[in-house]
């Protein structure tokens, strides 16, 4: 199983920091969600608050049911009086009824006489705009006081201080005219100067707008049109309204409880709040400015809505509805992210830079005691120097305290075995010298075929034993003389030739063949360590081959040389493969042969290889019938020193 980097590992903390925006903006969105809701709860509990003001208003019947009721609308700008119809747009009509004749003087025809009215307040006038359809209309007479023997506007109120009051509008031609305030008899008494009217003539009879003070009148009110078509007899024809004049208690009403309405709704903390009548009819809609138009915003917020029932009446459509835009919610969603994005990006910079900084220190200490312990052992495993740890008081000082000491024991059993071939060299050549000497004596005096026999086999194991303790004594020394022999440049080929030579005289039972694929293989080393090595390789060659041949091969690939000997025998196995055979004291030799072999052969030529800077492999031929050691060394190397 693969295992992660140090520093990788330090760097999971900064990973798991990128959790930090996620839940953040999962926050926001559960906050706006709850901010929402309990708005979107507040605006229902407005509504209701609403709906029972409304409902415990003294006028609520007139205010939700306009049928039989004249209902003034709120405006927020004044009207210029001109009698033209532009201003009037946000006033709907009132238009009355055939049955609504107060007087008939002749059978009425509807192409005569017919009106519509409006009627717009604001906090301190009253406006009309009586539009009159007269197929013929008769203006007043030059000269004349009576106000009453032409066509003309009838209006009578009550004041708040519970005055009965009735005026005539009447017009000696078109343009601004006064209102002329009559007695119960008809008879005009005077002009007010308070309101102010326009008479304008229209193609289908004529226009009125009329501007009086909203201090002067209460909700009592009633309006009429009179109609004149006969200009010399000048009797009036009809007079059309919704409720009659002649009485205060006969009047009819008006309702201004709207402005009052729209007044509250407008202080109402709302965007936007709209009332309906029993029949479902918007009667009022009172709608604020937002800061920021919608139809400029890239996603425009989602309003909330609460409405409630005015009456309670199942058949009454009255309600009110109130309106709350989120745009503050939006707006503090947008706050809160780009805070969140902020804020997390800072967060997330930091704590990579602090796993950063932590991992390249964890793998600078870690990188710092791989350094130190692979230069306190050598190739071949020996202690070459003393370790200068660093005892810091964190976790590494602990383990540099404890490979200290390791080491340490390391140490000690190195120096122990180092010691142990010389002890042994020194202890074994004394009682073999006397073994020796004590069969040469024995071996001298008149013994039997059966005597000699054993002395023989006794002559053979000190021979084998004396053997052992001279190949112990010469591969170590050879490790402790390498730094003393002279390193130069050489000849790869000449050297080969002389050994090749040497083995054919030692070996005269082998067959050599030798293959120089290049003329020259210069190198740097010393010649005398490369033949010793070769001698190894021979030697094992010619032990184990089984055809009595060996082959000694030489070639060059760019900057290596490679030098291979092979012998047909047996194979390399499994678990030749799995055991270090250059380690010491491993050997695979088999037979009854005469030497001695203690594994020292492959070990020795491995020092010598690595030495001048080259490898040695053994591997198993191709047909699997043979078995190649390979020595691949570089071309003019400046070798360095095994210790």
């Amino acid at each position: 199983m693969n295992r992660l980097p140090l520093w990788l590992v330090a760097l999971l903390p900064a990973i798991a920091s990128l959790l930090v925006p996620v839940v953040g903006y999962f926050f926001i969105i559960v906050l706006v969600a709850e901010l929402r809701e309990a708005r979107q709860v507040a605006a229902e509990a407005s509504a209701n608050r609403i709906a029972e003001w409304i409902s415990e208003r003294g006028d609520v019947d007139t205010l939700l049911n306009p049928a039989g009721v004249l209902v003034s609308t709120p405006i927020t700008t004044p009207i210029h009086l001109d009698g033209q119809s532009g201003d009037w747009h946000v006033v709907p009509p009132v238009s009355p009824e055939t049955q609504d004749l107060l007087l008939a003087n002749e059978v009425f025809v509807s192409t005569s006489l017919a009106y519509t009215l409006r009627i717009a307040n604001n906090p301190q006038f009253v406006y009309l705009f009586v539009d009159v359809a007269d197929n013929s209309v008769v203006y007043r007479e030059i000269g004349h006081p009576s106000v009453h023997r032409n066509d003309h506007v009838r209006i009578a109120l009550v004041g708040p201080d519970n005055r009965f009051r009735q005026f005539t509008f009447a017009a000696f031609q078109p343009g601004a005219i006064a209102a002329a305030e009559v007695g119960s008899g008809g008879r005009s008494l005077r002009e007010d100067p308070d309101m102010e009217a326009f008479w304008r003539a229209t193609v289908s009879g004529y226009a009125l707008e009329v501007r009086l003070p909203r201090r002067a009148l209460t909700e009592r009110f009633s309006l009429a049109v009179a109609d004149v078509d006969d200009s010399s007899a000048r009797q009036l024809r009809y007079l059309l309204g919704e409720a009659p004049l002649s009485a205060p208690a006969d009047l009819g009403y008006v309702s201004f409880s709207l402005d009052e309405v729209r007044r509250a709704f407008a202080a109402l903390p709302h965007d936007r709040v709209r009332l309906f009548d029993t029949a479902g009819n918007s009667m009022l809609d009172v709608e604020k400015t937002l800061l920021v138009p919608a139809d400029e915003m890239d996603t425009p917020p989602l309003p909330v809505t609460g409405s409630a029932a005015i009456a309670p009446d199942a058949n009454s459509q009255a309600r009110i509805v109130v309106t709350t835009n989120t745009l503050d919610l939006m707006l503090m969603t947008e706050r809160l992210v780009n805070a969140l994005v902020l804020g997390s990006a800072i967060i997330i910079a930091f704590a990579l830079m602090l796993s950063l900084l932590m991992g390249m220190h964890l793998s600078r200490r870690v990188n710092e005691f791989t350094g130190k312990l692979t230069g306190a052992v050598d190739a071949s495993g020996r202690l070459v120097s003393k370790v200068n740890w660093d005892k810091s008081s964190d976790e590494f000082g602990e383990l540099a305290e404890t490979l200290e000491a390791l080491l340490g024991r390391v140490e000690s059993h190195s120096d122990y075995l180092e010691k142990m071939a010389s002890r042994m060299n020194h202890e074994l050549r004394t009682p073999i010298s006397v073994v020796k000497s004590s069969l040469e004596n024995l071996e001298a005096q008149a013994v039997t075929e059966q005597q000699r026999t054993y002395v023989d086999r006794a002559k053979q194991g000190i021979k084998r034993l004396n053997n052992i303790v001279s190949k112990m004594s010469e591969a170590r020394r050879l490790e402790e003389s390498l730094d003393a022999d002279e390193i130069h440049a050489f000849d790869l080929v000449d050297v080969v030739k002389g050994c090749v030579a040497g083995y054919e005289v030692a070996y005269p039972e082998m067959q050599f063949d030798l293959r120089l694929e290049t003329d020259k293989a210069p190198i740097t080393g010393i010649p005398e360590l490369i033949a010793q090595l070769l001698d190894k390789l021979v030697d094992n060659a010619v032990s184990f081959s089984a055809d009595g041949a060996v082959r000694v091969r030489l070639h060059r690939e760019q900057q290596m040389i490679h030098l291979r000997i092979l012998n047909a025998g047996a194979s390399l196995s499994l678990t030749d493969d799995d055991e270090d055979l250059f380690a010491s004291m491993v050997s695979k030799r088999r037979g009854d042969g005469d030497g001695t072999h203690l594994g020292l052969g492959l070990f020795v030529a491995n020092i010598i290889a690595r030495f001048h800077g080259a490898d040695l492999s053994l591997t198993n031929r191709e047909d699997e019938e043979g078995v190649v050691a390979t020595l691949s060394i570089p071309v003019m190397r400046v070798t360095s020193r095994l210790r």
